[in-house]
């Protein structure tokens, strides 16, 4: 694979769904350079915008806001064509009904926040009032609210859990709204650190193209462990995991750029982002 002086921080996302794509690093069946860190979203995206991570998994958005400063990793995202089961407004009333009421929005990602209040300005048409309560990162607390906004495992435990009579699904709203997939995360490298690689950044890049064919060829292994986190019984699990998409096609940009186009439109982005790539594909 070749040589890479020291290891590379290498961001996790610690939600089931990256699970494919980092279980054979983290079980050792592919020779890699990393060292894995695993936060949330929001807390990825600071951490390699100020270069404390090489590369990591980070919100579609945070690629947006700053994507001067990284490339992106080809092939590899975290999108869905339709459902995405963990990205979904959970609500005690229809969507239609919810103008002037309080949602509670998830502190731990920027991308389904602007996309939610993008689907409410433009799809839904509906003008809900948002909360921020940085206190609600836990589980228990969104008993208190008649709406929330929640993602990953979270959002799982919640479809399962049955308290909210109303559960929309962001990728299925998008999906049915512009007809075009979702991009929720992306793997970047921010273009300081990969300065500092000698260009050797390529042996990163082999790294996650092999652990990402691995975990797309043993999902139903992958699926079955993973049910022992009480998260999803195997067989959900192994649906949720065939639902979700790990490429990076034509078709996956298209949706990132029409989702960008919006935010500069009702100016959640100051400015249309430039899609630039690492050169490794």
């Amino acid at each position: 694979m070749g040589e890479l002086d020291g290891s590379l921080r290498l961001g996790k996302i610690g939600f089931l769904n990256v699970l494919p794509v980092y279980y054979a690093l983290e079980k050792g069946l592919i020779e890699h350079p990393f060292e894995i860190y695993e936060g949330s979203p929001s807390e990825l995206n600071r951490m390699i915008a100020k270069g404390d991570l090489g590369i990591s998994a980070i919100s579609s958005l945070e690629y947006g806001c700053n994507y001067r400063k990284y490339l992106l990793i080809p092939g590899l995202s975290i999108s869905s064509v339709g459902k995405v089961k963990s990205v979904v407004l959970f609500s005690d009333h229809p969507v239609e009904k919810l103008d002037q009421e309080g949602i509670l929005l998830t502190n731990k990602s920027y991308t389904s926040v602007h996309l939610l209040k993008l689907l409410f300005s433009k799809f839904w048409e509906v003008n809900p009032c948002y909360i921020r309560d940085e206190s609600s990162s836990g589980f228990h607390f969104y008993k208190n609210y008649p709406a929330v906004l929640a993602i990953g495992d979270d959002a799982l435990k919640l479809a399962r859990g049955g308290k909210f009579r109303y559960q929309y699904d962001l990728g299925e709203a998008w999906h049915r709204w512009t007809g075009k997939p979702f991009v929720f995360a992306v793997w970047v490298i921010n273009k300081r650190i990969m300065a500092s690689l000698n260009g050797h950044m390529q042996v990163a890049y082999d790294a996650l193209m092999a652990a990402k064919k691995f975990g797309m060829e043993h999902l139903t292994d992958i699926a079955l462990e993973a049910s022992s986190e009480n998260i999803l019984p195997y067989t959900e699990c192994l649906e949720y995991f065939k639902q979700l998409r790990y490429d990076l096609t034509d078709e996956y940009l298209e949706g990132l750029e029409l989702f960008f186009s919006y935010l500069v439109e009702t100016r959640l982005l100051p400015e249309k982002p430039l899609i630039h790539f690492f050169p490794g594909s």
